[in-house]
């Protein structure tokens, strides 16, 4: 069915121009360049609205579900809750439901989220006997335990955050991996079954929506800041991680790992994996997206593949201005850091034009270290997948930016905070012979016990509309000046 009619001023894709390089993010399809600020609303909706039509798709609106707790109780030596719920779409033929599981500390709160798919089910992520089967594929016993570096769920709580994953396949099956993920009845499958329209979702749409519904339950919990929500997901995950984050404005921080094309990665094959790669994984994208990618002629296909009027970093230039982290592997045999580190330069310019820090003027880093502001990159050493590393780069970066992301939330003008050795009240007015500084954003603050040096800190801010949020623990540099 047709969930949106195609925009008839869009020419057939095999009509459109080839562009060598990578399409101008600021010049619309009709060739107008957006020069002033206020244009850029229109042409981020044009861009995401040509993103759902000749690649991912137009996905439904939301049919509804209901919540049911199914597990609430003490985790990780009574430091942490966890719960899973079942949300249950229960308007659909068959029922489908998709079960989250969510940990978070036991004391203070409202805690920043991080969240997303994960493979195995989400039996895989924890060794505890009470997490429910998923209902997708790996509806095993087996894997119990099995991939707990996918989400770093106790990790999550010891940094102060709240964490929750599901499983990918119980919104859409995998097509691709049928002895993987080709198991149960999906939501995708109740709202589509096996004939969607050409321009309508698949697989990377179907997913990026099932996050959106996810959110739509996580944030309505007392214990979850709406402000402070950060969604993740490796590899084929991380595309549909990319493409919820430029769709959906309620996603603070974006963090694709590994995503690779398809994600923040790059379709055009001067930096792109194989070609074949590509060929044959259609299942992912929606039909139009085969105009450009069906055929078995590589020389058609070079052709073909650069009259898309966007690219990887189009999906993070709508993020903007908010933050995207990309996380990458030096042997990544699939998302290749160095052409996602292009995609965030591309991308960068977005950020300029529009007054806010991208990447800051940062070059490719070393490994093991998070560079960049809103747009923001870490890469190690190794093979795809998610390790330690990647989650401590990720609460890393949580952290640091972590008062940045409070400032422009509404709160009134003192921002308490204690830590060691002492306590200072950090305000919005500039305070002499002592300066605040993040690794991202500097202001002045009050220092009781003049002291320099590097701090870690928990902040409790007050918003205007009487809400409390204990925030950090974050790192800050003190310097004491004459």
């Amino acid at each position: 069915m047709a969930y949106r009619n195609p925009n008839p001023n869009y020419p057939a894709a095999l009509d459109l121009p080839v562009i060598q390089s990578y399409p101008d993010i600021l010049t619309r399809l009709d060739g107008a360049t957006v020069s002033l600020r206020a244009e850029w609303a229109a042409r981020r909706a044009e861009l995401l609205d040509l993103i759902q039509h000749y690649n991912y798709g137009y996905a439904p609106a939301n049919p509804g579900f209901t919540v049911t707790t199914v597990l609430d109780r003490d985790a990780f030596g009574g430091k942490a809750r966890l719960r899973s719920f079942d949300l249950v779409f229960n308007t659909l033929t068959g029922s489908p439901k998709v079960q989250i599981l969510l940990a978070e500390p036991k004391t203070g709160g409202p805690y920043p989220l991080v969240c997303g798919m994960n493979r195995g089910g989400n039996q895989s992520l924890l060794p505890d006997a009470d997490i429910p089967l998923t209902t997708g594929g790996n509806p095993v016993e087996s894997v119990r335990g099995s991939r707990m570096e996918e989400y770093a769920f106790e990790m999550a709580v010891d940094r102060g955050y709240a964490m929750a994953s599901w499983h990918c396949a119980e919104f859409c099956n995998d097509r691709l991996d049928a002895n993987t993920f080709f198991a149960g009845y999906s939501v995708y499958d109740a709202i589509e079954g096996t004939t969607p329209g050409r321009h309508d979702w698949h697989i990377l749409s179907a997913w990026a929506w099932g996050i959106s519904r996810a959110l739509d339950h996580l944030l309505t919990l007392p214990e979850i800041d709406a402000k402070r929500v950060a969604v993740s997901g490796l590899s084929r995950r991380g595309k549909a991680t990319a493409l919820a984050g430029a769709l959906d404005d309620r996603i603070t921080v974006t963090i694709p790992i590994m995503s690779g094309y398809g994600g923040v990665g790059p379709y055009r094959p001067d930096l792109a994996v194989s070609p074949h790669d590509v060929y044959g994984r259609h299942v992912w994208h929606n039909q139009a997206f085969g105009d450009f990618a069906d055929t078995t002629d590589m020389t058609v296909w070079d052709t073909n593949i650069r009259r898309m009027p966007f690219d990887g970093h189009s999906l993070i230039a709508c993020c903007a201005p908010r933050r995207v982290l990309v996380l990458g592997a030096t042997s990544d045999q699939y998302g290749n850091p160095r052409n996602e580190w292009e995609m965030l330069t591309l991308a960068d310019g977005v950020y300029n034009f529009l007054g806010f820090k991208g990447l800051n003027g940062a070059a490719y880093p070393n490994e093991n270290n998070v560079v960049g502001n809103r747009l923001a990159f870490h890469r190690r050493s190794g093979l795809h997948g998610t390790t330690n590393a990647e989650w401590v780069a990720v609460f890393d970066y949580m952290d640091e930016s972590l008062v940045s992301v409070l400032r422009e939330a509404d709160y009134r003008n003192t921002l308490v905070v204690s830590g060691q050795p002492a306590s200072f009240a950090l305000t919005k007015q500039p305070m002499p012979k002592i300066t605040f500084t993040s690794q991202f954003d500097p202001f002045s603050a009050s220092w009781l016990p003049t002291v320099a040096g590097s701090y870690r800190i928990t902040a409790r801010v007050k918003r205007t509309d009487g809400s409390v949020t204990d925030a950090g623990p974050v790192i800050v540099q003190v310097n004491a000046q004459p």
